[in-house]
């Protein structure tokens, strides 16, 4: 059974589910209070009927959901998985009230998440973590865990517009012409650079056979220790 009391100017709610005590604190209105509470009331029955969803651990949970993700995907998908929710679990691990189960991460807890990888990493990394996490709680849902994905509600973090480039002007490759002096073979290197297009990378990393002599093409190609 669930009980409302007031501590200060919070109403707050306990009740006992699965040997675990849980408080939470409602609000300033005790008529809200007691709507939380015949709404915990109506779980709990549910529950005791056998209609209510399996509020997972945490513990138990991560597992099965690893099993899943290494029967699905490839082994460096599954690897990275494992990191983003290694990350997921030293966040709630180092709050102040680390939730245990399933039901009790929420969307709050997401965001305040979102903004504590973002200071650690790159947006595009929080972004894909965002995408790991919207699927590791689907799953969940699927398994009837919980109701909502907590991940659903947040927003990606926005990618900033690229400039356009800037091309050089005629004098400006003059001059630059001018500065390899007497280094002819600096300066056919410039030349190659200027007439194709090509990264500084992508020249070093060009071998003979990616050039077709007959048809005058240069191909960037993928290397076992180079990637453009």
């Amino acid at each position: 059974m669930a009980t409302i009391y007031k501590r200060g100017r919070q109403w707050w709610l306990a009740y006992t589910i699965d040997r675990e005590r849980v408080q939470k604190a409602i609000g300033p209105y005790k008529a809200i209070a007691e709507l939380a509470k015949k709404d915990i009331e109506v779980q709990m029955a549910k529950q005791r009927a056998g209609l209510a969803l399996v509020d997972r651990k945490l513990s138990e949970y991560i597992p099965q959901f690893l099993s899943h993700i290494r029967l699905h995907t490839k082994p460096s998908t599954a690897k990275r998985y494992v990191q983003v929710i290694g990350h997921l679990s030293d966040f709630l691990d180092a709050l102040e009230d680390p939730p245990s189960k399933l039901s009790r991460i929420s969307p709050p807890i997401i965001e305040q998440y979102k903004f504590h990888r973002i200071e650690l990493v790159k947006p595009q990394t929080v972004n894909y973590e965002l995408t790991c996490l919207h699927r590791f709680f689907r799953y969940a849902c699927e398994m009837k865990y919980i109701e909502e994905n907590p991940v659903q509600s947040i927003k990606k973090i926005s990618k900033p517009k690229r400039k356009a480039p800037r091309f050089l002007a005629k004098e400006e490759i003059t001059n630059l012409l001018r500065y390899c002096g007497t280094k002819h073979y600096l300066e056919e290197t410039v030349k190659l650079l200027l007439n194709t297009g090509m990264r500084w990378g992508e020249l070093r990393a060009l071998e003979w056979n990616d050039i077709d002599w007959n048809e005058k093409v240069l191909h960037i190609r993928i290397k076992e220790d180079w990637s453009p």
